[in-house]
């Protein structure tokens, strides 16, 4: 036993001055503070998320910096409570994600499978449901182009322009996608 208690011991030590060594590089860049914020946060968040069985997101009350371990800390956005779900194993008992009431912005298809998350299985299954008895939220998918974006036809800059039928070449409205910095439009089938 007396054996045993030196090993972890000895290994307690190592550790502890590896850390301190890496502590002390860290110190020497001046990004001491920022790191050990990182790393607590990382932490903390792995730890209640292995805990957790329902993650909560609310883009009026919520932060993408909390954990979204409880409806006083809940996300702002989807994204980050996905992008969370990678960095951990899904409980044996499953996961549930609940949105609070709103209009959520999902620019971005959202996939949760089991190629991307650790214990997503027939039983471990991820589900993604509103706040109990409260209005549902609506999620849009897509990008949004602002109306004044959209200008009338022009012969000169418009390929398409001769073949629209004169009488309704005044009702058409165009957009250039490139202003807009959309640089492809794609339709998944």
């Amino acid at each position: 036993m007396i054996g045993r208690v030196d090993t972890v011991f000895a290994q307690y030590t190592e550790n502890f001055f590896s850390i301190k060594k890496t502590i002390e590089k860290l110190r020497q860049t001046g990004k001491t503070q920022m790191k050990s914020k990182m790393t607590f946060f990382v932490s903390t968040l792995l730890v209640i998320l292995s805990m957790s069985k329902t993650l909560y997101v609310d883009q009026t009350l919520g932060s993408d910096e909390l954990d979204g371990s409880s409806e006083s800390r809940p996300f702002k956005t989807i994204q980050a409570c996905v992008a969370t779900l990678s960095q951990t194993t899904v409980p044996s008992e499953g996961l549930t994600i609940r949105i609070a009431p709103g209009n959520y912005s999902v620019p971005e298809k959202i996939v949760i499978d089991q190629w991307r998350f650790k214990g997503i299985s027939d039983t471990n299954k991820v589900t993604i449901t509103s706040y109990p008895n409260k209005e549902k939220p609506v999620l849009t998918g897509g990008i949004n182009i602002p109306m004044k974006s959209f200008r009338s036809m022009s012969s000169t800059t418009d390929a398409m322009y001769a073949k629209i039928q004169e009488k309704i070449r005044s009702k058409v409205k165009v957009v250039e996608l490139t202003k807009l910095n959309i640089s492809s439009m794609t339709m998944d089938t």
